[in-house]
């Protein structure tokens, strides 16, 4: 008797049991912000490339690399936003222990959790335009030093290799 009810019932009134899954673990994950240790309020810039930034509630984790299963150190962070937050993309900039960080891998896309993979910016790249104006923008400079690669170059050449420069690509940068 009661199954007949339930099949009289409105769609409207249950979900499929990939919804509830789906609504289960939303919670459950945005729940874990009000006692996990690994929550912070940072800054994220509010529109891209816009200089303006705004507080944000996320996890912070260790990032791990996927070939090798190793700790990356605390240059690479994991940030995990609430299930509320918008996308996450790529070249986006946070502030967070008195440092700039450049996202450079986004996971949302048919994702149950918003993630993403932030380098800390360690240096900041100043140049002059023809104009005379000074820029500064706060970049990544990598580690390794790769071997020079004469084909199809557009990073600068230097007598013992190449040093990769990564930066937020907007406007200011574009110059």
């Amino acid at each position: 008797m009661p199954y007949n009810y339930f099949l009289s019932g409105s769609p409207t009134f249950f979900k499929s049991n990939k919804e509830n899954w789906i609504d289960d673990f939303t919670q459950l994950f945005d729940d874990s912000f009000t006692n996990a240790s690994d929550v912070f309020v940072i800054q994220e810039e509010t529109l891209f490339a816009s200089g303006a930034y705004a507080d944000v509630t996320v996890r912070v984790n260790t990032a791990i690399n996927n070939e090798t299963g190793r700790k990356l150190g605390d240059d690479f962070k994991i940030l995990l936003f609430q299930s509320s937050h918008a996308d996450v993309s790529v070249g986006q900039l946070f502030q967070f222990d008195n440092s700039y960080w450049l996202i450079v891998n986004a996971n949302s896309l048919k994702s149950l959790a918003v993630s993403a993979m932030a380098r800390r910016c360690n240096n900041r790249i100043r140049w002059s335009d023809t104009n005379g104006i000074t820029y500064s923008v706060p970049c990544i400079i990598d580690y390794s030093i790769a071997t020079p690669d004469n084909k199809n170059r557009t990073d600068p050449l230097i007598g013992e290799g190449t040093i990769k420069v990564f930066a937020q690509l907007n406007d200011t940068t574009r110059t």
